[in-house]
C-alpha cells in the first residue's frame, strides 16, 4: 500500500472497498535447513524461498509449484505463509537429474505469475530463491511493463537496421527475439535471447534484451542480475559505445519500488549517455513527481515533450502543472494527452489518474468552504464541540517548533516500526437519524501489520486473521455494515515528507486525560496532496482529501488523540460525511527497545446516502 489512501471504507452492495494500507506480522520465521545425514545413493535438496510484491510486502497464500523436471511425481504444490515464505526438502537420485533444471512458479489471484529456474548442478544442495509477483492492474502512476518493453524493443531494431555491433551470426536470432518482445510474448523471446548471451557474453544489448524479456515473464530476480551486468557492461569504457537503456530500466524499475530517489539517480546515468533520450527524461521526470518536485518535474517533462516523448508525458506534465498552481496550463496538457479521445476510452488505470486531475481542477475552480485551519475560534467551538474549553492560541509563534518535533517522532514512528499483531474486537452500528442504534455487529480479529521490508513505503500492509491464522475477509457487509482500517497510518500527514501537503494552524491548550495538550488544525491543500483517499460507487469514483485536529502531549509530542473529517463532502457519490476519531496509546515493544503510541480505540462515523453507519475499533494484546 502506497501511503495514498489512509482509511479504507468497506460499503456493500453499492461501494465496493478501496485499498487498505499494507503491513506484516509477527509469524515465526521459516528456520535454516537442519543438518541431514546423507546416503551415498541420494541427493539431498532443500527448497525454500519468499514471495514479494514489486514494493516488497509479502504476497501471502500464494500458490505455488515446484517442478524437478523428471522422476514420477516432477510438481510439487505448496503455499506461501502469512510471510511469504515456503520450503520443501527432497531426497532424489543424482543420476536422474544430471542435467536437468528445476523451477519454481507463484500464483495468486491478480498478479502476474512469478517464474525461476535452476541447473541441479548449481544449487548444491539448497536452492533459496526470490520471487516478485507484479499486480495485474498496474497502479495509474508507472509506466505500464508493456509500454517499456514495446518502446525498447522498438529501439534497438531501428538502431540495428544497419550494421549491429555484434557478432553477425547472432543478428538474426536477436531480430526473432525483438520481434517477440514486440508483441509481447516474452516467455518466446527469453529461451532466445539466453542463447545469444551465452555466445555473447560482453553484448550489452543482448544482456538488456534478455533482462527486459526475464521481467516480462515474471523472474524478476534473474532479470535484475542481468540488467545490473548490463550496466556494468556499459561503463565509462571509452573504447565501445555506451548504452543507457540498462540504467533507464533499473530507474523504471526503482519507481515501481516507490525508491524515486535511487531511481532518479540512474536514470540521471542514463540521460548521461543520451540528454535527449525522450523516455528517460519522462521518467525522470516521473522520479520528481514523485517527489514532489514540481519545477524540476515540468521542467524536464518539457524536454521530453521536445524529444518526441509519449503522450504520457503530457499528462505527466499536467499533475506538475497542477500542482505547482497552475490549473489553466494543466488543463491544457491534459487535452493534449486526450488528443480529442474520450476519457471513457482511456486504459483504467490511466482513467484513474485523469479522474483524480479533473477533480483538483474542480477543486481549484470551486469555491472553497473553510477549514478547520481557516475558521474562527468561536466558528470551531460551535463546529467541533470536542474544542470546549480550549485555551485559544495567542499566537502562532509556537507552530514551527511543534511541527518539527511532531514530525520527528512521527519520522521514527515509521521508520522503527516493528511488525505487529493484536487483538481487534469491531463493533458495526446502522443508526437512525435520531442516532438510536437500528442493527449492530461484533466482530474479533487478529490483527496484523508489516512495515515496508526496505522502509521506502511510509504505509502499512495490514490484514486481518481468525486466531487459526487464516487470513479472514469482512463479514456483514450484505447487511449493509461496513469494515474500516489502516489507523495506524492516521499520523502521516504530520510526517516531515508530507507537512508541505496542508496547511497547519496552532489552534491553542486542551486538557487531555490531565495533559494540557497542544492543539494543532491541518487542512490538506487540494493541488498538493499525495495522500488521497477513494470512495467508489459502483463505477463512479471520488478521490478524498481530509481535515482535522491532532492533540500533543508537551512532555514528550507524541500524537495522543486525532480526529479527521473530510475536506469537502462528495456529491458525486452522495457520501456527506467521513468522521475518524483516534485515541493513542503507549505500546512497549522489547525487540527494538522503545514506546511506540499505536491506535488504541477508533470510531468511524460515516454518512452515506442518507444512512449512518458507526465502527468502535478497540486493539489490544500487542
Amino acid at each position: 500500500m502506497n501511503a495514498r489512501s489512509i482509511f479504507v471504507y468497506a460499503l456493500l452492495p453499492a461501494v465496493v472497498a478501496f485499498r487498505p494500507l499494507r503491513a506484516l506480522p509477527q509469524v515465526a520465521a521459516i528456520s535454516p535447513p537442519a543438518p541431514r545425514s546423507t546416503a551415498p545413493s541420494k541427493q539431498q535438496l532443500h527448497v525454500s524461498g519468499r514471495i514479494t510484491a514489486v514494493t516488497g510486502e509479502p504476497v501471502v497464500h500464494a500458490q505455488v509449484e515446484v517442478d524437478l523436471g523428471a522422476g514420477p511425481n516432477p510438481v510439487t504444490a505448496l503455499e506461501a505463509n502469512l510471510k511469504g515464505e515456503f520450503e520443501i526438502d527432497y531426497s532424489l537420485d543424482p543420476a536422474l537429474y544430471k542435467g536437468r533444471a528445476l523451477s519454481v512458479v507463484a500464483m495468486k489471484d491478480g498478479y502476474a505469475e512469478a517464474f525461476e529456474a535452476a541447473d541441479f548442478a548449481s544449487v548444491g544442495d539448497n536452492w533459496r530463491v526470490d520471487l516478485v509477483m507484479r499486480e495485474e492492474d498496474e497502479k495509474p502512476d508507472q509506466l505500464p511493463l508493456a509500454q517499456l518493453t514495446s518502446n525498447l524493443a522498438r529501439r534497438f531494431r531501428v538502431d540495428w537496421s544497419g550494421a549491429p555491433p555484434f557478432d553477425p551470426r547472432s543478428a538474426d536470432t536477436l531480430r526473432a527475439a525483438l520481434q517477440f518482445l514486440e508483441k509481447g510474448d516474452a516467455a518466446g523471446a527469453a529461451p532466445i535471447l539466453t542463447k545469444v548471451v551465452e555466445r555473447e557474453a560482453s553484448c550489452v544489448e543482448c544482456r538488456t534484451l534478455l533482462g527486459l524479456a526475464m521481467l516480462g515473464r515474471g523472474s524478476w530476480s534473474s532479470a535484475l542480475e542481468q540488467l545490473t551486468q548490463a550496466a556494468t557492461l556499459s561503463g565509462p569504457d571509452k573504447s565501445k559505445p555506451r548504452r543507457g537503456e540498462p540504467f533507464l530500466i533499473l530507474g523504471v524499475i526503482e519507481n515501481w519500488r516507490k525508491d524515486p530517489t535511487k531511481a532518479a539517480d540512474l536514470l540521471l546515468q542514463a540521460l548521461n549517455v543520451d540528454p535527449l533520450d525522450p523516455l528517460a527524461l519522462q521518467e525522470f521526470g516521473r522520479s520528481q513527481i514523485l517527489q514532489h518536485n514540481w519545477t524540476e518535474a515540468d521542467k524536464c517533462l518539457t524536454k521530453a515533450i521536445q524529444a518526441g516523448a509519449s503522450a504520457e508525458a503530457h499528462l505527466l506534465k499536467a499533475r506538475a502543472l497542477l500542482s505547482e498552481g497552475n490549473p489553466q496550463q494543466a488543463q491544457a496538457e491534459m487535452n493534449t494527452y486526450l488528443g480529442g479521445r474520450s476519457a471513457r476510452d482511456l486504459p483504467l488505470a490511466v482513467r484513474s489518474m485523469w479522474s483524480e486531475m479533473v477533480e483538483r481542477l474542480e477543486w481549484e475552480s470551486n469555491e472553497r468552504p473553510k477549514s478547520v485551519v481557516d475558521q474562527t475560534a468561536a466558528e470551531l467551538v460551535r463546529t467541533l464541540p470536542d474544542l470546549k474549553g480550549i485555551e485559544p492560541a495567542a499566537s502562532q509563534d509556537q507552530l514551527p517548533d511543534t511541527l518539527r518535533r511532531v514530525g520527528e517522532g512521527v519520522r521514527t514512528f515509521f521508520s522503527q516500526f516493528p511488525n505487529t499483531s493484536s487483538l481487534e474486537q469491531i463493533h458495526e452500528e446502522r443508526l437512525q437519524r435520531t442516532g438510536k442504534v437500528a442493527q449492530s455487529l461484533n466482530q474479533t480479529f487478529q490483527y496484523l501489520c508489516f512495515a515496508s521490508p526496505e522502509r521506502t513505503d511510509l504505509g502499512f500492509a495490514e490484514y486481518r486473521t481468525e486466531r487459526s491464522g487464516l487470513l479472514s475477509g469482512p463479514r456483514g457487509l450484505e447487511q449493509g455494515f461496513m469494515l474500516t482500517s489502516g489507523f495506524a497510518s492516521a499520523s502521516l500527514p504530520f510526517h516531515p515528507v508530507y507537512q508541505p501537503d496542508s496547511a497547519f494552524r496552532y489552534l491553542g491548550r486542551q486538557m487531555v486525560e490531565g495533559r494540557a495538550a497542544f492543539v494543532i488544525a491541518y487542512a490538506q491543500r487540494p493541488e498538493a496532496a499525495r495522500l488521497t483517499g477513494a470512495f467508489r460507487v459502483n463505477e463512479s469514483s471520488v478521490t478524498t482529501l481530509s481535515q482535522g485536529l491532532a492533540w500533543i502531549d508537551p512532555a514528550n509530542y507524541q500524537i495522543i488523540r486525532m480526529r479527521t473529517d473530510l475536506l469537502n463532502p462528495c456529491p458525486k457519490v452522495a457520501l456527506q460525511r467521513e468522521t475518524t476519531d483516534i485515541r493513542f496509546g503507549k505500546v512497549h515493544f522489547k525487540e527494538i527497545s522503545a514506546d511506540l503510541w499505536l491506535p488504541l480505540d477508533v470510531t468511524v462515523t460515516v454518512e452515506w446516502r442518507g444512512r449512518i453507519l458507526r465502527n468502535r475499533h478497540n486493539y489490544s494484546e500487542f
